[in-house]
């Protein structure tokens, strides 16, 4: 409403979906209070996950370009450098650094940090956007979650031999903390003290 205020122009709601998760909401979007409708929205739905790269790098726009990483095949790494180097050729000057950036943030949910930033260098893109990155410090404490549950489990199976159902559990589930107190105390603990340690 507030963009057809400004410009006096119709304007059609577009709804992007970027990754799967769920039947996507059919249009139109209703709000409702109580048992009267107060807002009625029709909108377009796109989900970006199911279409080709291609789709969105094919018409050279720049303010698409980001999006790349969410398609269906935009976790390609030369998909990705494509889309980062067409942002440097068409965008307006002003605006290169903050696309490239974008579009690099979100290939970090599906290339790893290292091709990122190889890629950044190569492209000469500012990596502190990328360094900044929540997913990329969500990728990397995933990593290290995962090697300090393998570790932990390496631990104790090498000096318990099979693991009770409930340690295996509760390893899969402690936080970085607790396993690597686990890892720490694996030589002398027993398994009530391994217990108490995922626990906590």
């Amino acid at each position: 409403m507030r963009a057809t205020i400004v410009t006096g122009l119709p304007v059609l709601s577009v709804v992007l979906w970027l990754e799967p998760g769920g039947a996507p909401p059919p249009s139109p979007f209703e709000l409702r209070v109580a048992d009267r409708l107060i807002a009625h929205w029709h909108f377009l739905g796109i989900e970006v996950y199911k279409l080709p790269a291609e789709q969105l790098i094919a018409p050279g726009l720049p303010g698409l370009l980001p999006l790349v990483p969410f398609t269906a095949d935009g976790g390609d790494l030369g998909t990705v450098e494509r889309a980062t180097q067409l942002v440097r050729e068409r965008a307006p000057t002003a605006e290169v650094n903050e696309l490239a950036n974008l579009l690099i943030l979100f290939a970090g949910r599906r290339l790893d940090e290292g091709v990122l930033q190889a890629l950044m260098r190569r492209l000469q893109v500012s990596t502190e956007l990328l360094d900044q990155s929540v997913f990329i410090k969500a990728a990397k404490a995933r990593e290290k979650s995962e090697t300090a549950r393998e570790a932990a489990l390496l631990a104790l199976r090498g000096r318990f031999g099979a693991l009770p159902e409930d340690i295996e559990r509760a390893v899969a589930s402690a936080s970085v903390e607790a396993l690597f107190d686990v890892l720490a105390h694996v030589a002398t603990d027993s398994l009530d003290q391994v217990r108490a340690r995922l626990a906590g």
